[in-house]
């Protein structure tokens, strides 16, 4: 199984960051060397809605689905997932089409900023685990810097454990 990924939106200026080092560049190394896979969506859902209105990194995907690092998820399929999430509580976030987007793209990795997001993505009562997998968080993501490369070693240990098993 290949470890799928989301990009969360308060993120995305993290993600296209291009200085070495950083979150966004070890996690798109990350995909590109086909060790993780991208699952999004970009149609008329609250998550399509979001990417669209940063070109870059709906490019980024793109090119990703072309090389095969890539899934886009169906509006059918997200409108399915949605009804899998939980009400509050236990759920926090006000993030139910991120939580769609997991269920329906088996996802087990999120890259977000948001700390609602990431309490609801790793508590099993809200996002049960993808078979033995449970889903867990890119870390060190900081707010306001998405140049900083202080906690690069921790990350690029994070990302070293995250390997497709079909290499």
């Amino acid at each position: 199984m290949c470890v799928k990924a989301i990009v969360d939106a308060s993120a995305f200026r993290h993600f296209k960051e291009l200085v070495d080092l950083t979150a966004g560049k070890q996690m798109r190394t990350w995909v590109s060397d086909g060790d993780g896979i991208i699952v999004y969506s970009d149609g008329d859902d609250k998550y399509g809605n979001e990417l669209k209105r940063d070109p870059k990194v709906l490019g980024f995907f793109r090119q990703y689905q072309l090389d095969g690092n890539a899934n886009k998820i169906s509006d059918n399929s997200l409108s399915e997932a949605a009804k899998l999430v939980p009400k509050r509580p236990p759920r926090r976030s006000n993030d139910c089409h991120v939580l769609a987007l997991a269920i329906a793209g088996r996802a087990t990795v999120l890259f977000t900023l948001d700390g609602k997001l990431r309490n609801d993505f790793t508590d099993t009562d809200v996002l049960p685990p993808v078979g033995k997998h449970r889903r867990c968080l890119v870390p060190n993501l900081v707010r306001h810097e998405p140049a900083d490369t202080k906690r690069s070693q921790q990350r690029q240990s994070f990302f070293e454990s995250q390997r497709c098993q079909q290499k």
